[in-house]
């Protein structure tokens, strides 16, 4: 009995410690706002009288290419969350001074996002390789994390640079997937590789892909920037002579594109079984701070879901909404639990990729658990595929043996969970072997192998 109680007084003290340590955090980050708003404001006037954004105005305005790269010395970064998608917002800035364009072509210079007006770059510390999945797994995170300056600069500035920079001169392979695959292991098996580049998660590409989705730039706009986001992603590097670039599930929509505007880019599908996609998409990134469990537990009450609609609609947008062109759910939707939410992104994602197949886009489908069963198997037939050196296939094996977890911040800390369909209410298996039906894909936790897929026999 005494030990019992013993065991309740610990679980509620770490209850206590949680939600202490995240109200201080959002009280941090609600201080951030306000502070980052009360500086906007002082900047506005300061840099008029200074004279900086007279220059910025000339910039936009293409009268000043040659002082048109802003640089900003960074003196506070917050981010909501872990995996939110790169903004200017995620830094409080003051006036540094303004250099060449050519200035972000600098190794220690890296692309982090895209708005509609400016490209937003970030240099980070000499002695931190940002690209090593050793210091943070997500690129976006890793550049969040060590940058100290943000250089911005004019979309017709960024264009110009890229048109002289010209089209990538080393191999690309283009890692899409669903969420939760297992990409990480891809990641680490191309990073073995001597000689490779791998950009795992370059959010340029997810905020280029929302802005393109939310329609605030024109087609025509969104084609213009993907080719030269490319261009600039993939600049010159001393050390890389192959470059891999492992997108966010949400950019898998912009295959087609890709592959009209850079045809020699290789592409590759990865996706794992669907109850597990599920499973570990609810146990780890709906589990990895109280705000994603909120959100997981407002979606999952029909009441409050009604109230705050706006909620599951957020969710659905993230997890589910991934390919804007396929309507196959378009009625059913807004009514879905955080497992209909979940399993509609995977299932929309293996659709598409079928579909790409039979437009002869070459995307090559890997299944996750083929990969982990049968490493070595797995690395020779895709280093046959893209024309890599077989010498190279022992070491690629051996980044099989890495932790996938040891860096991340939000995977860390929670637990391995052996999940099985009976982990899923009844009702919700159902949600999803109805979705799953939509798009004549098998039953929730049935293999399905796309055509074409990476077959191992």
């Amino acid at each position: 009995m005494e030990s019992n109680n013993d065991n309740w007084s610990e679980k509620l003290s770490e209850t206590i410690q949680r939600i202490r340590k995240y109200v201080i955090f959002v009280l941090t980050y609600v201080a951030y706002c306000i502070t980052r708003y009360i500086v906007l404001l002082f900047q506005r006037i300061s840099w008029g009288i200074m004279g900086v954004e007279y220059i910025r105005r000339d910039a936009r305005r293409g009268l000043q290419y040659k002082q048109s790269a802003h640089v900003q010395d960074i003196i506070w970064r917050r981010k909501l969350y872990d995996i939110s998608i790169a903004h200017p917002v995620n830094f409080i800035t003051v006036h540094n001074g303004f250099k060449h364009p050519t200035y972000v072509l600098k190794q220690k210079v890296t692309l982090y996002c895209l708005t509609k007006h400016e490209a937003v770059f970030v240099e980070t510390t000499e002695n931190v390789d940002i690209y090593n999945s050793d210091v943070i797994p997500a690129f976006h995170n890793a550049q969040f994390k060590h940058a100290q300056k943000i250089i911005t600069m004019p979309l017709a500035s960024f264009h110009k640079m890229a048109s002289d920079l010209g089209d990538p001169r080393m191999p690309i392979i283009w890692i899409s997937r669903t969420w939760r695959c297992g990409s990480a292991i891809m990641r680490q098996m191309f990073e073995s590789i001597p000689g490779t580049m791998v950009i795992g998660e370059p959010d340029a590409l997810t905020s280029l892909s929302n802005l393109e989705r939310d329609q605030i730039i024109s087609k025509s706009e969104y084609k213009q920037l993907l080719e030269s986001t490319i261009r600039i992603l993939c600049k010159p590097n001393e050390r890389a002579k192959m470059v891999c670039i492992k997108t966010r599930p949400c950019c898998f929509r912009m295959v087609p594109d890709i592959y009209s505007t850079q045809p020699s880019i290789r592409h590759i599908f990865m996706y794992r079984n669907s109850l597990k996609t599920v499973t570990s998409v609810l146990g780890t990134t709906l589990n990895s701070n109280i705000l994603f469990q909120i959100v997981r537990f407002i979606v999952d009450n029909n009441s409050l879901s009604k109230i705050l609609p706006c909620v599951r609609r957020k969710m659905y947008d993230m997890f589910g909404h991934l390919n804007k062109s396929d309507k196959t759910l378009k009625d059913t939707a807004p009514n879905f639990s955080s497992v209909g939410i979940i399993i509609a992104g995977w299932a929309s994602s293996v659709s598409k990729c079928e579909e790409l197949r039979t437009y002869n886009i070459p995307i090559l489908p890997v299944i996750f658990e083929d990969l982990i069963k049968y490493p070595r198997k797995t690395c020779e037939l895709l280093f046959e595929y893209f024309h890599i050196p077989e010498e190279n296939v022992t070491l690629a094996v051996d980044g099989f043996r890495k932790d996938t977890r040891r860096a991340s911040t939000i995977l860390a800390r929670l637990p391995l969970k052996n999940e099985t369909r009976r982990n899923i209410e009844p009702e919700k298996r159902a949600e999803a072997d109805a979705i799953l039906k939509k798009y004549s894909l098998p039953k929730l936790g049935e293999r399905y192998e796309i055509p074409g897929f990476l077959s191992i026999d």
